[in-house]
């Protein structure tokens, strides 16, 4: 059964995020078509994402209906006089098995487009850089992730 509801086949992950939202972990893509290796249209790769895992909700301000006539009278109502108000992302998908194999489906490199790119993004603090979507799934914290790249850069100095 697929999670997401599309064929991996036809798509890349450009980037995988990995969410922690009450408690819970969520996992989302941002993901674009699949083309034939020979096959090089700008315009559609920098042309809209499409999204899995995650909604996109407009805010929009909000104001009391102070017309005595309409039957949202004294009720909070979208405001008619306010431009379009901030964008907000939901996640909406837990990180299950079945999810993390559907998107592992899209992600490496698909070269000309690039890399994929594998976040695990934290409120308020600085989002951490995995190395590889199992990396992203199997660590406990952000700063395992943390801890793996100072290592590795010791290393590399080590060696030098």
């Amino acid at each position: 059964m697929t999670v997401f509801k599309i064929d991996t086949s036809k798509y890349w992950a450009s980037l995988v995020m990995r969410v922690q939202k009450a408690g819970k972990d969520y996992i989302a893509a941002n993901i674009r078509p699949s083309y034939e290796p020979g096959f090089m249209d700008v315009s559609s790769i920098a042309g809209d994402i499409l999204t899995i895992g995650q909604t996109k909700e407009q805010l929009i301000r909000k104001t009391f209906d102070q017309d005595p006539s309409s039957p949202t009278f004294g009720q909070r109502i979208n405001d008619p006089n306010s431009s379009t108000g901030r964008w907000i992302w939901t996640f909406n998908q837990e990180m299950t098995k079945e999810a993390v194999k559907e998107i592992e489906e899209m992600c490496g490199v698909s070269n000309p487009h690039g890399e994929t790119q594998y976040i695990w993004m934290q409120r308020g603090k600085d989002s951490q850089t995995a190395s590889s979507l199992k990396q992203l799934t199997t660590a406990k914290s952000p700063d395992d992730i943390m801890a793996w790249w100072k290592e590795k850069e010791e290393g590399v100095k080590k060696t030098d």
